[in-house]
């Protein structure tokens, strides 16, 4: 099957953003207009990836083997990176330390990741695509049926509110982690496949589009208003929504007929999300790099960190 190029620009950008949303750390964030500005502006990222599998999966026979293919899969992939990395702990922990931790410390590292929690906190993602992966043969029946669109609308409704509790009473931060509020998760993945199926509905928007709501959207999220730090708690609001939206449709509008870069990018999007974090902690550690100030630390740091995983992927 030829690939959709447009829809391997949205991994693409979506890849970068990820990288940006999680190079500032929340102390250094503050302390410069730039670093709030790019983290706004990466905001959408998880969203993006979400509208993609929907669009995708949109166009495909959603069985229970297919889920089931796909949810082994990701499990596979998982425990073996997982495994990997609990043998690179072992070693640097005997060799730089002179001792192991408890042994509980690395076996916790197979859960950990479900509730955003352990040396590869980043892999609560895919836990959520579990969740999804396991209701795409009730997906595929409502892509294809009238609930479709009444079931985007609940959610967006389902959604805002959480975003309203979040603003005022941090409802998800204390007590729902990333991979369950999958409020947001089912909005954008049935989002994404309804801008398959009603493509003329959308062939309108335009980059011009994308960059306009990217700018209230940015202020929006770095004016602080809700009272849980961080993009993903902004998710369920309006501006985010369409941000996230147009910022997707104008890829699918941009026709490319051959890519051979953004091809290649967008097949290192699962080992560029893996590695991502743990390159960014070890040149944070660097000394040259921890002397400069926050936006020089910011921009020297994402530029290696974008070409160190693609190099090492």
């Amino acid at each position: 099957m030829k690939r959709n190029l447009s829809i391997d620009l949205v991994k693409v950008i979506a890849m970068f953003m990820v990288i940006a949303q999680h190079t500032p750390n929340e102390g250094t964030i503050g302390e410069s207009w730039l670093l709030r500005s790019s983290y706004g502006i990466a905001g959408i990222a998880i969203p993006l990836f979400f509208m993609v599998s929907g669009y995708l999966m949109s166009g495909k026979q959603l069985t229970p083997r297919y889920s089931l293919r796909k949810i082994k899969g990701i499990l596979r992939f998982v425990f073996l990176t997982i495994s990997v990395f609990v043998l690179l702990l072992l070693v640097y922990h005997k060799f730089h330390f002179g001792q192991l931790r408890d042994i509980g410390t690395y076996l916790y590292q197979y859960i950990a990741w479900i509730f955003q929690e352990g040396f590869l906190w980043q892999y609560w993602y895919f836990a959520a695509m579990i969740i999804v992966y396991a209701l795409c043969p009730l997906f595929g029946r409502i892509f294809h049926s009238r609930w479709l669109t009444p079931c985007i609308v609940s959610l967006i409704i389902v959604n805002f509110a959480f975003f309203i509790a979040d603003s005022i009473f941090d409802l998800e931060k204390r007590y729902i982690t990333q991979a369950f509020r999958v409020w947001y998760w089912f909005m954008y993945f049935l989002l994404g496949g309804y801008i398959r199926l009603h493509a003329d509905k959308f062939k309108s928007i335009s980059w011009l589009h994308a960059a306009l709501m990217c700018v209230p959207y940015t202020l929006f999220l770095v004016s602080g208003i809700s009272r849980a730090w961080g993009c993903e708690y902004y998710f369920g609001s309006v501006l985010c929504m369409i941000y996230a939206v147009t910022v997707f449709c104008s890829c699918v509008n941009t026709p490319i007929e051959h890519s051979r870069s953004i091809t290649t990018l967008a097949t290192l999007f699962l080992p560029v999300y893996a590695i991502h974090p743990a390159v960014i902690a070890l040149l944070s550690h660097l000394s040259f790099i921890s002397l400069m100030p926050p936006t020089a630390q910011y921009s020297a740091i994402y530029v290696i960190v974008c070409a160190a995983n693609l190099a090492i992927s």
